[in-house]
């Protein structure tokens, strides 16, 4: 798809969900090439497709976001082409919109769609965006914090008379039909900093973006002291290559790219790094995207759940026994020699730091880590 896409992104999570990025823009975007992205993200057996969100934009932002579609209307559009794949925006600016409409909108498309709505929301960060839609950019952190807390309790309150009071949003009315998604739409909250993640408590799914795994680590840790039972599902970009490389996106922030098994590792090293599940997007730009989709999920998804479920077997087997109990002499653990060299079946061991070849030992020029550093404001609002 060309620079003008909805984003229809593939979530993956660690049991057998994947999610596919796909932009909605309109240089070379039609409805039915946007509708066969999804389908295929569907029939590849990934859980979510997303969309990004941008209303109007300043000049400056046009050739990157200029031409997005509106992000819950393509939403409704999906919805009615795909029959089990779940639908959200990666990330939807609340700050930027009317708050009560965008509550209104989410809980009909909760319903339209059999409760398949899963959406990140964000803060949001080009001011001139805010300048344009009237609405406030020094508010937009509390308004969000806020607005999670009427979502919650209007979700709880609703089909009927619901009723919330609060310093800058308030409600007082009916609000049908009812939700079809137990606890309703499930709301992620996207960004990188430490004011995202206190946001992400909330909820318990925080949605960074494009960090390296050395990046995510830290903050992965924060998150859970402050949610233990919190989920971390990263956005990344994902390229195909016949060799490894120092990946970038569009925007220049960090990417993986390289053959299928390289991307497995780099995703491990995520997994050891704390991160629950992907939203990828697989190169939405270039024709050809229902092919990477259905390579990835055959290629890349299943090569990774096989992975992570030996990792399981492996984990039950070496758990502590119980106190009092005789541990059991054992060998070499399973695919290691006794001198402790790399295995090449069994449990797999954990990734080495970094972006290591773990065949060849080489490691892709340029730093990935600093390219993402550089672009930590762009990462904010998609």
């Amino acid at each position: 798809m060309s620079d003008t896409v909805t984003e229809v992104c593939t979530v993956a999570r660690w049991r057998s969900t994947s999610g596919l990025s796909s932009r909605t823009t309109a240089d070379g975007l039609t409805a039915e090439r946007l509708a066969a992205a999804a389908v295929a993200a569907e029939e590849a057996g990934f859980d979510s497709g997303w969309v990004t969100d941008h209303l109007i934009v300043p000049d400056e932002h046009a050739p990157v976001y200029g031409s997005i579609a509106e992000a819950l209307v393509s939403l409704g559009f999906l919805a009615g082409r795909t029959s089990r794949l779940q639908l959200g925006v990666s990330a939807l600016v609340v700050p930027q919109r009317n708050p009560l409409v965008a509550l209104k909108q989410l809980t009909t498309l909760d319903f339209l769609s059999g409760g398949r709505i899963v959406t990140a929301v964000a803060a949001g960060w080009m001011e001139g965006e805010f300048e344009t839609l009237r609405a406030s950019f020094a508010q937009r952190g509390r308004l969000l914090d806020e607005w999670l807390d009427l979502a919650a309790s209007v979700f709880a309150q609703m089909p009927g008379h619901v009723r919330y009071d609060g310093e800058l949003l308030s409600v007082d009315g009916w609000l049908a039909p009812g939700l079809v998604r137990p606890g309703g739409p499930e709301l992620w909250v996207a960004g990188v900093s430490r004011a995202t993640i206190r946001h992400a408590a909330k909820t318990g799914i925080w949605h960074p973006v494009a960090l390296t795994a050395e990046e995510l680590r830290p903050l992965a840790a924060e998150f859970r002291q402050r949610r233990p039972d919190g989920r971390v599902v990263l956005r990344i970009s994902v390229y195909f290559g016949d060799e490894p490389a120092a990946g970038s996106d569009e925007r220049g922030r960090y990417a993986i790219s390289g053959p299928p098994a390289w991307i497995v590792e780099r995703l491990a090293e995520y997994r050891e790094a704390g991160c629950d599940g992907f939203v990828v997007n697989l190169d939405h730009e270039r024709d050809g995207l229902e092919e990477r989709v259905r390579r990835f999920g055959a290629d890349v998804f299943r090569s990774f759940a096989s992975r992570a479920s030996r990792r399981a077997r492996c984990s039950s087997h070496s758990a502590p026994a119980a106190a009092g109990t005789p541990r059991a002499e054992t060998g070499p653990a399973p695919g290691r020699t006794p001198s402790g060299s790399r295995f090449r079946s069994g449990c797999p061991r954990r990734a080495a730091p970094g972006f290591r070849d773990s065949s060849s030992g080489t490691r892709p020029s340029g730093s990935g880590t600093s390219r993402a550093r550089a672009s930590a404001r762009a990462r904010q609002g998609r």
